[in-house]
C-alpha cells in the first residue's frame, strides 16, 4: 500500500499543536511539591498556577485546541471539545474517553518504560532532599528547590505567551521558530529536575521522559492519519503500537577528511549540519512524521511510524526517499548523498544503538552529476580542495586554482 504524506502536510497545524500538548503532559512534575511527595501533580494543574495565573489556567483548560484537532476528520480521536488539561489529566488513564488521550496514555507508558525500565519493586523513594543521578548513577548535589520555584514561575509566564500566540493565530504559525524556542526552553528547565524521585530511576530527567513520550505520540498520530485508526489499548503484545527508527546518515569524518585546510573542514562540518537540519525540518514540521532522537557526526536517527514502505511514501509527487536525498545533495553541493535506512518495527530501543553504530559507506557524489561538471568545464585541472570538480570556471576561482563551490 502506498501512502501520501500530503495528509500530514494538510493537517500540520493540528498535529504540531498536539505535539505541544504532549510536551506539557507532565507539567505538574516541574514543581517543588512533586519532589516533596505530591506525586499526583502530574495529572493536575498546580493550585498556585490556578490562583496566580488565571489566564494560563484558562489556556490549559479551555477547549480551544479541540477546534483545531477536530479538523483531522478522524472521529475516533474524539477531539472536538478537548483541552490541554484533558490530555494532562488522562495521560495515565487507559480508559480515557477520547482516542487522542488514549494515544497519549500509550505513548507515555512506552516513553516511561523505555527511560525507567521495570525497577519499581527495587526502587526506594527519596524522602527529603532529592538527588538527580548521572547515567552512571553518580549523585553530586540535590535539586535546588528555590531555583526550581524561580524557573517554574518564569516558565509559566513564557507558556502563557506561547499558548496565547497559538490560540490567536489567524494565519499559519511559524512552526520552525516556535518549536525551536519552545523545545529549547523546556530543555533548559526540564533538565534541572527528575521525572522520577525513586532510586535508581532518578537518572531520568523530566526532559528525557517527556521527549521519549512525545516521539512515540507524534509517530502514532502520523500512523493513524496514514494508515487509519488503531486502538491503543490492546491486551495482546503483538497488537500494540510499535515504531521504527529512520536513519539519515552521512559518514561525517570521511566527508570532513577530504578537507585540505582547517577552514575547509569547518565549512564541510557546517554543510553537514545544514543538511541534517533540513532533513529534520522535513520530517518534524513539513510532514510531521516523528522526532529526531539522536544525532552525532554521522547523522540523525528519528522515531517514525510503523509503516513498512515509509521511504516510498509520496511527498509532492516524489518519494520521501528522493526528497531526503535531494535535500542532502543540495546542502552538500552534490559532493555526497545521504544513507537512508528504516528499521524493522520494534517496542524497544535496541534498534537505535544498532543503527547508530552500523558502518556507513564512503560519501560519494553521483557519477552522472560529476560527469556533467567536467563536460561543462573542460579542459581544467582538478580542484585541490574537494578533489572532485574542475577548477573554475569563474575568473576568481581559476586564479585561486579551486572550483567555484570551494
Amino acid at each position: 500500500m502506498s501512502h501520501d504524506l500530503e495528509a500530514l502536510k494538510q493537517h500540520r497545524d493540528a498535529l504540531l499543536l498536539a505535539e505541544v500538548a504532549a510536551w506539557l503532559h507532565m507539567l505538574g512534575k516541574f514543581h517543588e511539591d512533586f519532589l516533596a511527595g505530591n506525586h499526583n501533580l502530574d495529572v493536575q494543574i498546580p493550585p498556585d498556577l490556578t490562583a496566580n495565573l488565571p489566564q494560563l489556567h484558562s489556556l490549559l483548560t479551555a477547549p480551544w485546541p479541540g477546534a483545531i484537532w477536530s479538523q483531522i476528520l478522524m472521529p475516533e480521536f474524539g477531539a472536538a471539545t478537548l483541552s490541554f488539561f484533558d490530555l494532562i489529566s488522562n495521560h495515565r488513564n487507559p480508559n480515557a474517553p477520547s482516542g487522542l488521550a488514549r494515544l497519549l496514555w500509550d505513548a507515555h507508558g512506552r516513553g516511561s518504560g523505555i527511560e525507567k525500565g521495570v525497577l519499581e519493586r527495587f526502587a526506594p523513594r527519596q524522602q527529603t532532599n532529592v538527588f538527580p543521578a548521572t547515567a552512571l548513577g553518580r549523585e553530586l548535589t540535590t535539586i535546588d528547590l528555590n531555583d526550581l520555584r524561580t524557573k517554574r514561575q518564569q516558565l509559566y509566564r513564557a507558556l502563557e505567551h506561547w499558548l496565547q500566540e497559538l490560540r490567536n493565530a489567524n494565519a499559519a504559525v511559524d512552526w520552525t521558530t516556535f518549536r525551536r524556542d519552545f523545545i529549547s526552553r523546556l530543555g533548559q528547565d526540564f533538565r534541572v529536575t527528575v521525572a522520577e524521585t525513586r532510586r535508581p530511576m532518578n537518572d531520568v530527567t523530566l526532559f528525557d521522559q517527556t521527549a521519549a513520550s512525545v516521539a512515540m505520540f507524534k509517530a502514532a498520530l502520523a500512523q493513524n492519519l496514514l494508515s487509519g485508526w488503531k486502538e491503543p489499548v490492546q491486551s495482546a503484545t503483538t497488537n500494540k503500537y510499535k515504531w521504527r527508527v529512520l536513519r539519515v546518515n552521512i559518514d561525517g569524518p570521511s566527508f570532513w577528511g577530504q578537507a585540505a585546510r582547517l577552514s575547509d573542514l569547518l565549512a564541510r562540518k557546517a554543510l553537514l549540519e545544514s543538511a541534517l537540519d533540513a532533513a529534520k525540518r522535513l520530517l518534524e514540521e513539513t510532514y510531521p512524521l516523528g522526532v529526531e532522537v539522536y544525532r552525532d557526526e554521522n547523522g540523525s536517527l528519528f522515531i517514525v511510524p510503523d509503516i513498512a514502505n515509509l521511504l516510498e511514501a509520496s511527498a509532492e509527487g516524489r518519494s520521501l526517499r528522493d526528497r531526503l536525498s535531494e535535500i542532502a545533495a543540495q546542502a552538500l553541493d552534490e559532493e555526497a548523498s545521504c544513507w537512508l535506512e528504516l528499521s524493522k518495527p520494534t517496542r524497544n530501543m535496541l534498534a537505535l544503538g544498532q543503527l547508530a553504530a552500523a558502518m556507513l559507506p564512503d560519501p560519494t557524489p553521483s557519477p552522472q552529476w560529476l560527469e556533467s561538471e567536467w563536460k561543462k568545464n573542460k579542459p581544467a585541472d582538478i580542484c585541490p580542495v574537494c578533489g572532485l570538480r574542475p577548477q573554475g570556471p569563474s575568473q576568481k576561482a581559476a586564479a585561486r586554482k579551486v572550483c567555484d563551490v570551494c
